[in-house]
């Protein structure tokens, strides 16, 4: 199937980045904003969205290990717009959700190079709308095409 011949919408999502790196910690936000497109074939449109995500943090054990809180949040910005007048009823008012949790984040490395990160972070949902509100574990681990050498003093 060509790239045309899809139904889904379109979205375009710009980018912003915010780092602050202080000398007891560190605060990270990005934000991500959702454009979305008419539906093919259909007067549907899905609202556009706000992305927040971040936290705050500190190192130990010489930035082998990070300790912080993480965020998100989720807003939708415009009224989604349906063809059918029965669901533009049933879903009428903008989702929003913030979660917030404890993550930490460790180095996997030797004392002369990096060869990977884990990450384990846990969230609770916050002041839902229009949504039920949960909690999330997320593991992540990230590993560099090759190790990232430290250099030795």
């Amino acid at each position: 199937m060509l790239r045309s011949e899809v139904e889904y919408p379109a979205a375009v999502e710009p980018v912003a980045f915010v780092l602050n790196i202080g000398p007891d910690g560190f605060h990270a936000t990005a934000a991500t904003f959702d454009f979305f497109s008419e539906k093919k074939d259909s007067e549907t449109k899905v609202g556009n969205v706000l992305n927040l995500e971040g936290g705050v943090g500190a190192d130990f054990l010489k930035g082998g290990l990070v300790a912080g809180l993480a965020y998100y949040g989720t807003f939708k910005l415009t009224d989604d717009q349906f063809d059918s007048p029965l669901a533009s009823r049933l879903f009428r008012d903008k989702n929003r959700v913030w979660g917030l949790g404890p993550e930490v984040t460790l180095a996997l490395a030797t004392k002369q190079a990096i060869y990977g990160f884990v990450t384990v972070r846990y969230q609770w949902e916050l002041a839902a709308r229009t949504a039920t509100e949960g909690a999330a574990w997320n593991i992540m681990a990230s590993f560099p095409l090759k190790p990232i050498r430290i250099p030795q003093p």
